[in-house]
């Protein structure tokens, strides 16, 4: 017997090869979409929840706010000097599309706002002209001010009186004791916003 022979009447071994495994790329998939919805998911949430934290609820009551046709300005009660408090009862419209509150400090004394449609720039300055010759100007978030003591028929009073046009179409006018302390006054000032 030759060698092929030999080798042909053996009896075949089968050699088994591991079978491969085929890998899905569907298997994955679901898993993927999965882990992507489930951070947006999440993210969403937090946002949400920051912006529900963070929201700002204005203190001027909404009945108030209807009654005026420009924007509500009010000083934001965490940005007050110490001492200071937005008084929330006082909010009132004596005459249509006029707006009053107070903010209170020290032993009974008070800032009374005054919000209307902001006139004419010629108006402001006639405003300027006659109330409050006198005044020191400051930049603030909400508009640019004009601080001075008022003119009682030419006697200079000791009632601090300031101005404030809005970049909207808001005239924000406070009138409090001439001794306020400055410093405070410009943290009042900065503190408003609509």
């Amino acid at each position: 017997m030759d060698e092929e022979t030999a080798k042909a009447s053996e009896p075949a071994v089968a050699v088994k090869k591991p079978a491969r495994t085929r890998k899905k790329a569907h298997g994955k998939l679901p898993v993927i979409l999965a882990s992507v919805f489930g951070t947006l998911l999440v993210l969403g949430g937090g946002y949400g929840a920051w912006v529900f934290l963070h929201r700002v609820v204005s203190p001027v009551p909404k009945a108030i706010r209807a009654s005026v046709n420009f924007p509500v300005y009010y000083p934001d009660q965490k940005k007050l000097p110490v001492g200071y408090t937005l008084d929330l009862h006082s909010f009132k419209n004596p005459h249509p599309n006029t707006l009053l509150y107070n903010v209170t400090y020290g032993n009974g004394k008070k800032l009374v706002f005054a919000l209307q449609v902001k006139p004419s720039d010629d108006d402001i300055q006639s405003f300027y002209a006659n109330l409050i010759p006198l005044r020191n100007k400051m930049d603030v978030p909400a508009g640019h001010a004009e601080i001075g003591a008022y003119n009682n028929g030419g006697k200079i009073d000791t009632q601090s009186v300031i101005s404030l046009p809005t970049a909207t179409n808001t005239w924000i006018i406070i009138t409090g004791p001439g001794d306020i302390d400055q410093g405070q006054l410009k943290q009042v000032l900065t503190s408003i916003r609509s």
